[in-house]
């Protein structure tokens, strides 16, 4: 892809992302004015809990559908209805769990059993759409994706506010439009898979075996990542309460504004970064390597740059919401770490050696938990934040040395001179 090419992409994805992640952020002041921070509390909850099932529902193998579009050998459009056929199986278990564990889930989270099931549902009909995506991302099809993500965050923006401001539906009227919306573009994006014949409904097992060997590993590497991302609230409800939840929360949305930017450019990098890496070309693995660590200084500037504006962002929320500007600066600057993570993890991917990555997530993970305990301990919310600026800092660092044993790259050497060759007179 050419630069132009590739800045054209990175503009669509941000533009597409921005617009898919304002929806939390242009619905905070109406949420912020219409809920209450009790309300708003057990609606994070809703929605770190469709993000936690996410780890079970489909067991991760959509990544082995990204990976393997660009393998001559494989069949793609049966490869993706095997791995449709897993995310149908593996939803029923996860249902036929909440189901069977619902007293103890409800205690935790507070949520009756209808919305826990909701949330389950929720998270299947993500992995469609993600597949979905993940197919115009690979070739290149950054208009149709950003078209796709703008009209569900359309649909999502305004059934959310019709539910909330006008039905007056309260949170569960936010609860609904998420879902509501996720449905319909999942049965929109099953449907042009199928017109488009890139899906072939037939369960192949050698496809399953692969997609779930590259899928199952990545398992306890997402928990891992649940367990920096979403902890902190569960952690805040329980030994604080589900007002601290929504306060902190609405701060911690702001917050995550620059995780949306690096994923926009991570989006945009990687087809290239998966086409090119096979390639023995020393000069391009520089390049690659150039252009990572360039990345990695831009995000890191945005993120202290956004920490220094955090008062005035936090201007976005209703009085009552208005934690402590330190929350935002943190969950920011976490964000930025959490882009570099996803821009070095990559090799990882590419190496097909996500166990190491599944052990680095679990020890990340549960060091977070701990963090984040003595951390709200001691400084309330703003511990939680500072919890997971540490915990995505030392995850990114953990990868990345995972990922340059993986896969070496002249980490070291990516702006050394090349040697240039002699040319006769």
């Amino acid at each position: 892809m050419s630069r132009h090419g590739l800045l054209g992409n990175a503009a669509i994805y941000t533009l597409a992302n921005a617009a898919n992640s304002a929806i939390p952020l242009l619905l905070l002041p109406v949420l912020t004015r219409l809920l209450s921070p009790e309300e708003y509390g057990v609606l994070a909850i809703f929605t770190v809990l469709v993000t936690a099932f996410r780890a079970l529902t489909g067991l991760s193998v959509h990544g082995a559908v990204n990976v393997r579009f660009f393998d001559a050998q494989i069949e793609h459009p049966r490869y993706v209805g095997t791995a449709l056929a897993i995310l149908a199986g593996s939803t029923l278990v996860v249902l036929l769990f909440v189901l069977l564990a619902t007293p103890w889930m409800s205690e935790w989270t507070q949520m009756s059993q209808l919305w826990l099931v909701l949330a389950a549902l929720t998270s299947a009909a993500q992995f469609v759409i993600q597949v979905r995506l993940l197919m115009w991302q690979v070739a290149g099809q950054a208009i149709r994706y950003g078209v796709f993500q703008v009209l569900q965050t359309a649909l999502n923006l305004g059934l959310s506010l019709l539910l909330v401001s006008v039905v007056g539906m309260g949170w569960e009227g936010r609860a609904v439009g998420i879902s509501g919306a996720t449905f319909m573009f999942a049965a929109l994006g099953m449907l042009t898979l199928h017109r488009t014949s890139l899906v072939e409904w037939r369960f192949d097992r050698a496809y399953a075996r692969d997609a779930l060997r590259f899928g199952l590993p990545l398992v306890p590497h997402v928990v891992g990542s649940l367990l920096i991302a979403a902890s902190d609230r569960l952690m805040v409800a329980n030994m604080m309460s589900v007002r601290d939840v929504g306060m902190y929360a609405a701060g911690m949305q702001i917050g995550l504004i620059i995780g949306m930017l690096a994923d926009s450019v991570v989006k945009a990098i990687g087809p290239w970064l998966y086409a090119n890496l096979s390639r023995n070309d020393e000069v391009l693995r520089r390049r690659i390597v150039r252009v990572t660590y360039v990345f990695f200084f831009g995000i890191a500037v945005v993120s202290l740059a956004f920490g220094v504006a955090a008062p005035y962002m936090l201007l976005l929320v209703g009085e009552q919401f208005r934690s402590n500007q330190a929350v935002v600066m943190y969950v920011a600057l976490g964000s930025a770490f959490g882009g570099m993570y996803l821009m070095v993890v990559s090799y990882i991917f590419y190496a097909n050696r996500n166990e190491f990555l599944s052990a680095a997530s679990l020890l990340i993970g549960l060091f977070n938990v701990v963090a984040t305990y003595f951390l709200v301990g001691r400084h309330g919310a703003v511990g939680a934040a500072q919890a997971y600026a540490v915990s995505q800092l030392l995850m990114f660092l953990l990868t990345w040395y995972i990922a340059a044993r993986c896969h070496p790259m002249p980490w070291l050497s990516a702006f050394h001179r090349s040697v240039k060759q002699p040319t006769s007179a």
